[in-house]
C-alpha cells in the first residue's frame, strides 16, 4: 500500500481500491487531482487494466469537492482546472469499470466523479450537490454536460441552479447513485460490483462504455476551452471573489434561497421595501437568535453556538410561517470559557443592551411578536434575568417571548440521541455527542473527528455548576468538553436539531396562547 501521498492505493489481483485521503473532508487540491490523474492513466496502460473502486477516507466525506483555498488567482486556478478536466476525460475513457464507494458527502467536483463512474454505491447519509454557485464558482463544463446526460435537464437544473444538497433517496431517484446500502457495507458492495463488471469481456465492456460516452455534441477540447473561459471570468470577478471569501472565512453566512420558500426570511438580506411589504402582509413575528464565540473542545469551531442558533431560527421561521429572522447576535456571555484561546465574552449588561436595541428597533417598525432563543446555554440565565426589562422597553402591544429552560433543552437532547441510537451517557451539554452531531448537519467541515476527546462524564451537579461559574470550565473539564463527542453522527444531529426546534416552537406557541388568554 502506498501511503506517501494523499492517495491510498491497494491492489488485489484485478481490483484496485483508490482512497482519497485528505482528512477531514478529502477536499480536491491540485496535488490530489494530479495524483488521481496519474494513477488512472497508469492503470489504463496496464496490459489488462484492473477494475477501480474509488472512495474517500472516513465515513463522513467521500469528498467535499474542490479545495476552495486554491481558487486564489487565475494563475493558480487555471492549471488545476485543466488537470481536473483531464481527470474526468481519463475516467470516461478508462477501459475497465470504475465504481464509486460513497460514505457521506460527495459534492462539487466529487459529484462529477460519480457522474463519470460506471456505478455508484452509497450509504443513507450520502449528500450530493453542486453548491459552487453559492460560493462564486462553477463545475467544469464537462461535468455540467455529464449531469445533463446522466440525470436529465430538469434534475441537472435542480442541482446546478439552486446549489442545494440532496439526500440519498433523491440521489437514487435522479440517477446520480445506483444503490444505497448500510455504511459498513459500502466498501464491500462496491468491490463486489466492480468484480462482477471486471469479469465481463474486456473488449466488449470497453466498447459499450465508449459508445455510451459518444452522445456528446462537443469535443473534449472545445469543452476545455469553454471551461477555461468561464474560469477566467469568475475567478477575476469581484462578486465571485467575495463569495469565495465569505465561504472560506466563515465571517458571513451565505444562505441560498430554499425551494418551496420563494419569500426571503432573513431580515439582513432584504431591502427596506421588502420588509415593509412583509409587515403589511401580516408577517409581524421575528426571531432573534443568540450565539457565542467560545471554545468547544479540540474538535469544534468557536462559532458553533452562533451556527446552531442560526439553524434553529430558520427551522422556527419556516415551520411557523409569516416569520422573519433577525441577524444573529453572534457573541454572548462566555466568561467561564475565557481561559481557552479565542473565546470572546460580553458582560451581561452588554448583551442586554444589544437585545434592548434589537427589540426596540424591531418594535418601532411594526413587529408585534419577538421570539428570542440561544444556541448557547450559558446565555440562558442572562436571558431569563433581562426578559422583564426587555418587555418594559417596548410598547404594551408588543410581545417578547424567550426560551431559557436548560433542563428541558438537555432532556430533549438526551431523548433525541436515544431515539437515534446514540449513547445517552455522552450527552453533557457542551461539545458532546449532541452538539458535535448537529454540527455534522449544519457545518460538517467544522467538525474534526480526529480530535475527538472524552470530557467530563456523568452530568454536572449543583456543586459542579457553582464551581464552573465561579472558576471557569477548566475546574470541571480540562479539555473544555462536557460529555463526549464519540459516536456522533449525521442522524443524531438531525434528530437533535428537529427535537429542539420543535421544543422551541411548542414553547413559544404555548406562551403566546397564555398571553392572549390573560388579556
Amino acid at each position: 500500500m502506498n501511503t506517501a501521498t494523499s492517495l491510498l492505493i491497494e491492489r488485489d489481483q484485478d481490483l484496485v481500491t483508490i482512497t482519497m485521503n485528505r482528512p477531514p473532508a478529502n477536499a480536491l487540491n491540485a496535488q490530489l487531482i494530479v495524483e488521481l490523474l496519474e494513477a488512472i492513466r497508469r492503470l489504463a496502460d496496464d496490459e489488462n487494466p484492473p477494475g477501480i473502486v474509488l472512495t474517500g477516507s472516513g465515513d463522513r466525506f467521500f469528498s467535499a469537492g474542490g479545495d476552495i483555498k486554491e481558487v486564489v488567482g487565475i494563475d493558480v486556478a487555471r492549471p488545476r482546472i485543466r488537470f481536473f478536466h483531464e481527470l474526468l476525460v481519463a475516467m470516461e475513457n478508462y477501459p475497465g469499470p470504475i465504481v464509486c464507494a460513497v460514505r457521506g458527502y460527495a459534492v462539487g467536483g466529487a459529484l462529477e466523479f460519480l457522474l463519470h463512474a460506471d456505478y455508484v454505491v452509497a450509504d443513507a447519509a450520502c449528500k450530493i450537490g453542486f453548491p459552487e454557485i453559492n460560493h462564486g464558482l462553477l463545475p467544469v463544463t464537462k461535468g455540467m454536460r455529464r449531469a445533463v446526460e446522466k440525470l436529465g435537464v430538469r434534475a441537472a437544473q435542480e442541482l446546478l441552479y439552486w446549489g442545494e444538497l440532496v439526500g440519498a433517496e433523491r440521489a437514487v431517484a435522479i440517477g446520480a447513485v445506483n444503490e444505497i446500502v448500510p455504511t459498513e457495507e459500502v466498501a464491500s458492495r462496491a468491490r463486489d460490483v466492480c468484480g462482477v463488471l471486471r469479469q465481463k469481456d474486456r473488449k466488449l465492456f470497453h466498447a459499450i462504455k465508449r459508445s455510451l460516452n459518444l452522445t456528446a455534441q462537443m469535443s473534449d477540447q472545445a469543452l476545455e476551452k469553454m471551461t477555461v473561459a468561464d474560469l477566467d471570468a469568475y475567478v477575476t470577478a469581484e462578486s465571485s471573489t467575495k463569495a469565495r471569501a465569505r465561504f472560506y472565512q466563515r465571517t458571513v453566512r451565505v444562505e441560498p434561497m430554499t425551494r418551496g420558500y420563494p419569500d426571503q426570511i432573513y431580515l439582513e438580506q432584504m431591502s427596506h421595501e421588502e420588509v415593509a411589504a412583509a409587515l403589511a402582509d401580516g408577517c409581524t413575528t421575528v426571531v432573534i437568535p443568540l450565539g457565542a464565540v467560545e471554545q468547544h473542545g479540540p474538535h469544534l469551531s468557536l462559532g458553533m453556538d452562533a451556527d446552531h442558533a442560526d439553524a434553529l431560527a430558520e427551522r422556527i421561521a419556516r415551520s411557523r410561517g409569516n416569520t422573519l429572522v433577525a441577524p444573529t447576535i453572534t457573541v454572548g456571555c462566555s466568561s467561564h470559557h475565557l481561559p481557552f484561546a479565542g473565546t470572546i465574552s460580553l458582560r451581561p449588561g452588554t448583551l442586554e443592551a444589544i437585545c434592548v436595541d434589537y427589540c426596540t428597533s424591531l418594535a418601532r417598525h411594526g413587529f408585534k411578536r419577538i421570539l428570542i432563543h440561544s444556541g448557547h446555554i450559558g446565555n440562558f440565565p442572562v436571558l431569563k434575568d433581562m426578559l422583564g426589562r426587555l418587555r418594559e422597553a417596548v410598547p404594551s402591544d408588543v410581545e417578547i417571548l424567550a426560551f431559557f429552560d436548560s433542563t428541558k433543552w438537555i432532556d430533549t437532547w438526551r431523548d433525541a440521541v436515544r431515539e437515534a441510537g446514540g449513547d445517552v451517557l455522552a450527552v453533557g451539554g457542551h461539545a458532546d455527542i449532541a452538539e458535535t452531531s448537529l454540527m455534522m448537519v449544519i457545518r460538517p467541515d467544522s467538525v474534526r473527528p480526529d480530535r475527538f476527546e472524552v470530557g467530563h462524564l456523568g452530568g454536572l451537579s449543583e456543586a459542579d455548576l457553582e464551581l464552573m461559574w465561579k472558576n471557569g470550565i477548566r475546574s470541571v473539564s480540562q479539555n473544555g468538553v462536557i460529555g463526549s463527542p464519540i459516536g456522533s453522527s449525521y442522524a443524531i444531529g438531525e434528530a437533535c436539531l428537529a427535537a429542539v426546534a420543535e421544543l422551541l416552537i411548542k414553547t413559544f406557541d404555548s406562551e403566546a396562547g397564555a398571553a392572549i388568554a390573560r388579556r
